[in-house]
This record gives C-alpha cells, structure tokens and sequence, in this order.
C-alpha cells in the first residue's frame, strides 16, 4: 500500500517525515535518491529508507509505504498533501538552490553564471515564472477529501501533533503510536543541518520579495493562493 507525502519543494515535507519518525517511529522513502540528505548526513534523523522496489511492485503489498514526491499526481494513491505559503515556498526553493548548487563544477556554473544563477532576484524571478507552484497546488487540492488530506505548513509548525495525527485518521491508515524519540525543535535542525533547515518561518518573503516580485508571483499564482486562503 503506498501512500504520498506529496509536496511542492520546500513546503515541509521533510519537517513532516522527521515528525512521523519520530512520534510514531515509521520510517518513509521517496521517489528521489535524496543526495542532498545524504550530503549533510541527515538520513538517518529523517528516517529515509531508500525504495528497493518499483511503485507498482510496492502498491501490492499489504505493507504500508510512505513516499515523498514533489511530481503532480498520475494515480489514485491516497496522498498526505503539505502546502505552503507560496510566496515562502519560492523563496525557500530559491535559497536552496544557491546553497546546493551555487558551486557546481565550471562548465555548469558557467552556464548559471550567464542566466544570472548568482544573483538572487534574478534566481527568484526565474522560479517565479517556471515553478507552476499554483498549478501543482491545484492538482493536488482538487483530488478527492478521501483521497488527499492537506497540511498546511502554517498549522503543522505550531501543532504538529495535532496535524500529525489528523491526516493519519482522515486517511484511516494503519498507524500507531509509538514515540520512540525526542523531535528536536527546528533550531536545534538549523544549527546542525544549516544548509537544509534556513529558516523555516512564517513570512519569511516579507523580507526577501520585493514589491516588484510580489506582484509578479501573485500575477502567476493568484490562483493557488487564492484556494489555499492565502493573502495578500
């Protein structure tokens, strides 16, 4: 039995597995090799196992299998859904994208310097445009209540338990609780992993959109926001 910890990148999902790993010790996979948790070391807090079978293989078993994906979805699999603020999710995703690859070998980095890669208005710009954070949001949201329960960021940050245990009862899945560690808090996360865990706050885009970008994002992205019940 498969389940998607689905997300658009940088929206939570990885604050999420910890917390499933932690309070309810299930360890969960995903449908990317995760170099950049194996990078800074993290896999093992994160509770990633790496899948050793195809998707259709894993869908028939009886085990249950926590995957995360940031792809929109193409089946029926029920699906555990983080959103974000948009406007903190593209400048989270940009951000990490400076981290991880700002230093990549010269051919590469030639090739970002040349669309502007090093300068973060312009990286930012770029996402903006490209990302199709409203339609991934779309996509995601408009999938059946039984099939899809959504977590806002927002709301995980500041009850976690709660939401936790929400979206395993509304997709009824076959999970106990059993806390087998402490979650670190989220300073905790930044002081050993400062290169995944930036910032992880509310409104962090206040300070790092200007208006001129702002009103881009919303030219494209009014729609997801809109359902989401973001604001201007």
């Amino acid at each position: 039995m498969i389940v998607w910890l689905a997300s658009y990148p940088r929206s939570g999902n990885t604050f999420f597995r910890m917390l499933l790993f932690c309070k309810y010790g299930i360890p969960t996979s995903s449908v990317y090799d995760e170099p950049d948790l194996v990078q800074i070391g993290a896999t093992k807090a994160v509770g990633h196992e790496p899948l050793t079978k195809s998707i259709p293989e894993l869908a028939k078993e009886d085990k249950l299998y926590l995957i995360k994906t940031h792809e929109r979805p193409s089946d029926e699999y029920p699906a555990i859904y983080l959103v974000r603020d948009g406007r903190d999710a593209l400048v989270s995703h940009t951000r990490y994208l400076q981290q991880f690859y700002g230093k990549a070998a010269n051919p590469i980095r030639k090739l970002k310097q040349l669309v502007g890669w090093e300068n973060y208005h312009r990286i930012l710009r770029n996402v903006i445009l490209t990302s199709k954070w409203s339609e991934h949001v779309i996509n995601w949201t408009s999938r059946p209540d039984n099939q899809t329960f959504v977590v806002p960021y927002e709301k995980l940050c500041s009850e976690p338990d709660l939401w936790l245990d929400r979206a395993i009862q509304s997709l009824q899945l076959p999970i106990k609780k059993d806390e087998v560690r402490e979650m670190p808090d989220f300073e905790q996360l930044q002081q050993k992993w400062p290169q995944f865990f930036r910032k992880g706050k509310i409104g962090t885009w206040k300070d790092e959109m200007p208006d001129s970008l702002h009103r881009l994002f919303w030219k494209h992205h009014e729609t997801g926001m809109t359902m989401l019940g973001y604001k201007k």
